[in-house]
């Protein structure tokens, strides 16, 4: 309960879009994160959805991108490249975007960091 509580305030800061858990493994940081998630929807924190990404089966940080446009309804469009559609999508949403397992593919933070920039409503 203190780390839910914890984790509610960060993310109501205005200048707070970016949490990491941290912890050894089987320490439940998974589980915290989905019952945070799972909170945060029932209480309709975040208007837009809440939505809960697993990158643990990702072998490369390229993929990032692609498994996210999946998770959240939408397939790659032509040309325009998977960053831009995330951002068309979430750039007026209030969301919740839990990423699971992403700290082997740090290489891919930078991708993370636009979409943040760029998606003001998105935590």
């Amino acid at each position: 309960d203190v780390e839910l509580t914890e984790l509610a305030t960060l993310l109501n800061k205005p200048n707070v879009s970016l949490l990491t858990l941290l912890g050894t493994a089987g320490v439940g940081k998974t589980r915290l994160a989905l019952q945070f998630a799972h909170e945060q929807q029932t209480l309709e924190t975040f208007k837009d959805g809440v939505y809960f990404v697993s990158l643990e089966s990702l072998t490369d940080a390229s993929l990032i991108l692609a498994t996210l446009l999946s998770h959240v309804g939408l397939r790659q469009q032509g040309k325009t490249e998977p960053l831009q559609q995330l951002v068309e999508f979430f750039a007026d949403k209030n969301s919740l975007l839990v990423l699971d397992n992403v700290e082997h593919l740090t290489s891919g933070a930078m991708l993370l960091s636009l979409l943040l920039s760029n998606c003001p409503s998105l935590k």
